[in-house]
């Protein structure tokens, strides 16, 4: 079977127990405050001959912070590098730069783990202020002009800022509702959203939600989400891509969860397009995994609960574990 590397079964269960759920399988998180967890994140972005055309790597920390009410975490983004090399061109270095105005980003969580909104804008109201101007006398062009325009008005309010943030995969893969209550079958059915290029709105992929009953043999949390998609030829992202059939998608992203935190050890996705006839037209990978991870937990299953979902294999197509070379 096609899989994350997250399968292979050991025989020895003695670290292995049942998850702790609160009641009726309710899945809840329990971040630690003042604790600063940081995740390396690669994106990889395939074309239709699964030859990988650009990818990204950054660092990401998320602390969350002492607050009254529900949770509060703060992100900060860095250590970006473009297909292996820091920023260069001149697009790239101004959304480098915009980064640095963005970050700290303080966001309010929803017990399920979404989003809820950007609570910091006016921090980041007065970083923008300070940057500005020298932004437009670096920066020359209309076409220039009228990101740093865009970016501007992103900035003017918290609901524009944080729709924006529902539109980035990484926020949108990392602050998955992951944390409700699952079924006695150990599923519930979600959807995730996911921004592609070449579709100006995200995708919406809906499917089920799994978890695993027992503990990993690293004594983590394993939950998945599979979901699928179609897309007629009409449709932005075929055009895009030159496909005049009736596509689909198909999106699996496998969590492995701090048993006591419930906050990602590491995080595997793939998405995938294919059309008609199954012949692949293009995917996305990301791969997020906490600093101090090493390896891929191991998964057991308890008895007559089915393995954990994985994605499709396709014209003996891609693995995200696998070589890529340049």
């Amino acid at each position: 079977m096609f899989d994350f590397g997250t399968s292979i079964i050991n025989e020895d269960e003695s670290t292995v127990e049942k998850v702790p759920f609160l009641y009726n399988n309710l899945l809840t998180f329990n971040p630690q405050v003042n604790t600063v967890n940081t995740y390396l994140t690669t994106l990889s972005f395939f074309d239709k001959t699964d030859k990988e055309v650009n990818r990204l790597n950054y660092e990401t920390t998320i602390t969350y912070l002492p607050t009254e009410k529900g949770y509060l975490c703060e992100v900060i983004k860095k250590d970006i590098f473009i297909n292996g090399k820091e920023p260069s061109l001149l697009m790239e270095q101004i959304a480098n730069e915009f980064n640095k105005v963005l970050y700290p980003l303080n966001l309010s969580i929803k017990h399920t783990g979404k989003i809820i909104a950007v609570e910091n804008i006016e921090d980041i109201q007065k970083r923008w202020q300070k940057e500005k101007k020298r932004f437009n006398q670096k920066y020359k062009g209309i076409v220039i002009g009228k990101i740093i325009k865009q970016f501007d008005n992103a900035v003017g309010n918290s609901a524009r800022l944080t729709a924006l943030l529902h539109n980035d995969i990484f926020y949108q893969v990392f602050f998955h509702n992951n944390y409700q209550t699952y079924k006695t079958d150990y599923q519930f059915s979600n959807t995730m959203l996911l921004s592609v290029e070449g579709s100006t709105v995200p995708i919406s992929f809906k499917g089920l939600n799994t978890i695993t009953p027992k503990t990993t043999q690293n004594q983590t949390i394993a939950v998945n989400f599979e979901g699928n998609c179609e897309l007629d030829k009409n449709h932005e992202l075929s055009r895009r891509i030159q496909s005049n059939q009736k596509n689909s998608g198909d999106l699996v992203v496998s969590y492995d969860l701090n048993k006591e935190t419930r906050l990602p050890e590491m995080i595997q996705m793939v998405a995938s397009f294919f059309d008609e006839k199954e012949t692949h037209l293009k995917t996305i990978e990301v791969f997020i995994a906490k600093e101090a991870t090493k390896k891929a937990p191991v998964v057991l299953l308890e008895e007559g609960v089915e393995n954990v979902p994985t994605p499709k294999k396709k014209k003996g197509f891609f693995s995200i574990f696998k070589s890529k070379t340049k």
